[in-house]
């Protein structure tokens, strides 16, 4: 990595469980949550590889998280999907170009328009 001039990141393995849970961040309001199980014979809880979501209320530990990664990635509009580790819950991954397919549907939140909303509020700052 030295000849290269790359950094190295080296991070702890976390057994995959089959399903995770999803916040998505719009500013400072957390607009909607679901949790995503895996397709049988799949490990990856996306909805578009066959998973399918269910309605899923975030404990204050897990929205308190979500307002964190949002901040340490520097983006105002993103979605963080956890794991539940034995000590808690884990981030997993962060998108800040993230699917909508499931969440409408499971929720009945219309997350676009929040979306198209919260949007709209930061282009007239």
């Amino acid at each position: 990595m030295k000849i290269l001039k790359q950094e190295l990141l080296i991070e702890k393995y976390v057994p995959n469980p089959g399903e995770d849970i999803r916040g998505i961040l719009a500013g400072d309001e957390i607009i909607a949550s679901y949790k995503r199980i895996a397709a049988e014979g799949e490990k990856k809880a996306n909805i578009h590889l066959g998973g399918r979501a269910t309605s899923y209320k975030l404990t204050p530990e897990m929205e308190e998280i979500i307002f964190r990664t949002g901040k340490a990635i520097k983006s105002k509009l993103c979605a963080v999907d956890m794991i539940m580790g034995k000590d808690g819950p884990l981030v997993i991954e962060v998108n800040i170009n993230f699917g909508l397919k499931g969440i409408e549907k499971t929720t009945d939140i219309n997350v676009a328009s929040r979306i198209i909303s919260f949007v709209k509020n930061e282009l007239k700052r």
